[in-house]
């Protein structure tokens, strides 16, 4: 029985998975095992943030109601009618009194 090159060696181990070592004294697998997760996921929304966000807006649109309605009964005590009341928010508007 002929002994084998060490081409056909090489070519055997690689066939089993194998290599030879750094140092040349034993067999190693080719390629290690590598387990890769799945990149986590991140939810959608996040429920108590969205229901933080959901309560500030809440709460601001209730503020600028009551806002609106205070200015309104002042500007309608303030001006005799409700015809009076809005050309005075117009011309509060195009006068630049409202922006900055």
């Amino acid at each position: 029985m002929p002994k084998p090159s060490n081409f056909e060696i090489m070519e055997k181990a690689r066939e089993m998975g194998l290599k030879l070592s750094e140092d040349g004294k034993s067999w190693v697998p080719i390629d290690e095992i590598v387990v890769q997760l799945p990149p986590p996921r991140h939810p959608a929304y996040i429920p108590g943030t969205t229901r933080k966000i959901l309560t500030r807006i809440i709460f601001w649109t209730i503020i600028c109601f009551l806002f609106a309605a205070l200015a309104g009964m002042f500007a309608r005590k303030l001006v005799g009618g409700v015809l009076e009341v809005f050309c005075l928010f117009f011309v509060l508007l195009l006068s630049s009194g409202g922006s900055g």
